[in-house]
């Protein structure tokens, strides 16, 4: 999920195919595509929303994620396929979709739409094609990719296929668009139940995520290993899971 780039642009508008790795043996070690520590198997599908708060005060904004996950054949290939929709109020602010090898997790391709243009990214064995188009114009990159890397923005679907336990770390080898090949650490903090708007609780696992910046927080449903809840730095910005009624099942484009 691709929160940290649209947190600046939100309060500003006023919402205030796979290869193979050897499996990993060392904890400081990077986790790759192929690891025998991610499963993807276990993401399902569905449809999630997920309501904006900013402290202090607890406040909801008219700001909200739809994340619809789906698993489908893709040119052969079982894969998963999520779409992101970004929203304030009625308004779509961003969308961003892509593709992951089924049991890997490995990037197939992303394409994303909002404030900064078009991108277009296509994974081939070795190599990640990037065709942009915004006001700027057009241009287009390759960037050879040597060894297997998860796709950036993927976070909460890469945490829901890890074995999360009680101190549990890990790093992990991602690709960034804008920031080329990078990492994350990931470090399981504890368990919550975390309270959801709608009155119930989910259980959770409360992880550390670090990525560019400060480090954010990530609540991953222990049951269904999808996301439930999302904080920033100290908490000012969280994303919480609601019940999916009818205003929120609006469909992702």
């Amino acid at each position: 999920m691709r929160i940290h780039s649209l947190l600046a642009f939100l309060l500003a508008a006023g919402a205030c195919a796979p290869a193979a790795a050897r499996a990993q043996t060392q904890a400081d070690s990077l986790l790759r595509p192929g690891s025998a520590q991610v499963d993807g198997r276990v993401i399902p599908e569905g449809v999630e929303s997920l309501m904006m708060y900013v402290d202090p005060g607890n406040r909801r904004m008219d700001a909200s994620i739809t994340l619809r996950t789906r698993l489908a054949t893709v040119d052969g290939t079982e894969a998963i396929v999520r779409t992101e929709t970004f929203w304030q109020g009625d308004e779509v602010v961003q969308v961003d979709s892509f593709v992951l090898h089924r049991e890997t997790l490995a990037p197939l391709s992303r394409w994303s739409a909002g404030p900064q243009g078009l991108v277009r990214v296509e994974f081939v064995p070795g190599m990640a094609r990037t065709a942009r188009a915004g006001e700027w114009g057009r241009d287009s990159a390759e960037v050879p990719l040597p060894q297997p890397v998860f796709l950036a923005g993927t976070t909460d679907m890469l945490l829901g296929a890890l074995p999360l336990r009680e101190g549990y770390s890990a790093r992990l080898a991602v690709y960034n668009v804008d920031e080329g090949v990078t990492s994350i650490d990931i470090s399981v903090v504890g368990q919550e139940q975390v309270a959801l708007p709608s009155g119930g609780r989910a259980a959770a696992w409360e992880v550390e995520v670090r990525e560019a910046g400060p480090p954010v927080t990530y609540w991953v449903d222990r049951e269904s290993h999808t996301l439930v809840q999302y904080a920033s730095e100290g908490g000012v910005i969280r994303f919480v899971r609601e019940p999916p009624g009818p205003q929120r099942r609006r469909e992702t484009r």
